[in-house]
């Protein structure tokens, strides 16, 4: 499967966009795997779009960490590192309600390292 540039029409294979990773194309254009998912912001675009799109995000980045934790090497303060910035994204996603991504993803992210790993991770 190929995601398209909308600029130059040049084809991208869709593994390049893995985890959410944009793509900058030979003719500059940013290719956000996101905007070709749900389309690009358009104006009178609906709040529930939009809404979709900001989780869809942060559950990419989750998805991520989960899959460093899970099935590499990483260590403890690398995957610390990763949670931190998606943590802060999902501040910036939805202000106020960074507390809700401990809440939500702390305890998962905790319960797959001692599954997967062994101790914890809150480890030094």
């Amino acid at each position: 499967m190929a995601i398209v540039c909308p600029n130059c029409s040049r084809e991208f294979d869709i593994t390049l966009f893995q985890f959410g990773k944009a793509v900058r194309c030979d003719c500059g254009r940013l290719i956000d795997p996101l905007d070709w998912w749900l389309g690009p912001d358009r104006p009178g675009e609906s709040a529930g779009l939009k809404e979709e799109k900001k989780l869809r995000e942060l559950k990419t980045l989750v998805d991520k960490i989960c899959f460093l934790i899970v099935s590499t090497e990483y260590q403890r303060a690398d995957v610390k590192i990763e949670t931190a910035k998606a943590k802060r994204r999902c501040e910036e996603l939805f202000p106020g309600k960074g507390y809700l991504f401990d809440l939500i993803y702390g305890s998962r992210f905790r319960r797959l390292w001692s599954q997967f790993r062994g101790g914890t991770l809150d480890d030094t």
